[in-house]
């Protein structure tokens, strides 16, 4: 796996779909979202709602969500 030849791999997580999103955003220090392209992110939009740091590519959709021009909100 990649974030395990990266030496990245006991920090990171790959969990798929989860049936409680909630519960794994709880859980998390920092949301990343590197979309090259995007509409209105409801993944972007829930980590916002729970307060999460966000880190995303600076692309449209991300930007109309944040409110900001940045890659990081």
């Amino acid at each position: 796996m990649l974030a395990d030849e990266l030496g990245v791999g006991q920090q990171v997580s790959f969990l798929g779909q989860v049936a409680d999103v909630n519960a794994v955003l709880d859980q998390s220090d920092i949301f990343v979202l590197p979309s090259l392209s995007e509409g209105m992110s409801n993944a972007l939009l829930e980590a916002m709602a729970r307060g999460l740091p966000c880190v995303v590519t600076d692309i449209a959709g991300n930007n109309d969500i944040s409110g900001i021009r940045t890659t990081v909100c």
